[in-house]
């Protein structure tokens, strides 16, 4: 898989989860990785597993400055961070605000990216966990993120999703074609009872009511299917990062999994990648 760089700076605006304004830009960088520049006078640091924490509904990037204790968050980073997978390298984000601009699913940075890429020369490199490693919700021991090993370049996912009323629906996704249309499923609307609440809003205070897929607006395969598509993008968001300068190649089995438990698997793989062999071909997985 070949990186996509950028040609210059792109600033990208638009409302934030709350409906306020905001901006992110993404700078391109002669370094591997994924670099996060979180004041304007702090050298960037590269994204690693260390940086990324699970809350409410979201992942975060978090640093705690040594000196005084102040933290740094940026907020939904997985809908910024799993455009690694489209091939995005050697990428700064400059975030001066804790929220940035929303859009329900990643796509709409892609948009606002994808025709200012130029393709670079360079293959990304692969690594693969030496042995298995499970992320487990440690409030519902049901929900789980498992990790297991691939010999090939090629990352496989397993999403199962349960959603009462809906039903339970599992999902098989695997490529050797990166394609932006699994980055383009928007948030799901859950709980259900939240959209009528929201969309009583004013566009001008809450402007995301349809950037949300609610039940009922489809038939509930459709939605369940919708639901799995996002997850997806969330799981990608932190997948992306487990290696900071290569991507994993593993087999992911997402079980009503949430960003607690996928940034605990990906934790636990520290010191435990080894190469892949670039040599061999994209497979699909049984």
């Amino acid at each position: 898989m070949k990186k996509l760089r950028l040609r210059r700076n792109v600033g990208i605006s638009g409302k934030d989860i709350f409906g306020r304004q905001a901006h992110l830009t993404f700078s391109p960088i002669e370094k591997p990785g994924w670099w996060w520049q979180y004041h304007q006078d702090k050298e960037p640091l590269l994204i690693t597993p260390d940086l990324l924490r699970a809350a409410w509904r979201r992942m975060r990037l978090v640093h705690i400055e040594p000196r005084n204790g102040k933290p740094y968050i940026l907020e939904c980073c997985e809908h910024i961070l799993s455009l690694r997978w489209l091939g995005l390298d050697g990428i700064v984000l400059h975030s001066e605000e804790n929220w940035p601009p929303y859009f329900g699913s990643p796509f709409g940075y892609w948009r606002k990216l994808y025709n200012r890429c130029i393709d670079g020369t360079e293959d990304f490199s692969w690594v693969t966990p030496r042995s298995p490693v499970t992320g487990v919700y440690y409030r519902e021991s049901e929900r789980w993120t498992r990790i297991t090993p691939q010999d090939t370049p090629l990352l496989s996912a397993r999403i199962i999703i349960n959603y009462p009323g809906l039903g339970q629906y599992a999902f098989d996704w695997h490529t050797d074609t990166f394609d932006p249309s699994w980055l383009s499923a928007p948030t799901q609307g859950w709980p259900a009872w939240l959209r009528y609440p929201l969309s009583m809003l004013p566009k001008s205070v809450w402007p995301h009511c349809n950037q949300i897929i609610w039940p009922g607006k489809q038939m509930p395969a459709e939605t369940l299917h919708f639901f799995a598509l996002h997850r997806l993008g969330d799981l990608l968001g932190a997948w992306a990062f487990a290696d900071p300068t290569s991507l994993v190649a593993a087999r992911v089995v997402s079980h009503q999994s949430v960003h607690w438990a996928d940034i605990a698997a990906i934790q636990r793989l520290k010191d435990d990648l080894i190469p892949v062999d670039p040599s061999k071909n994209f497979m699909t997985p049984e």
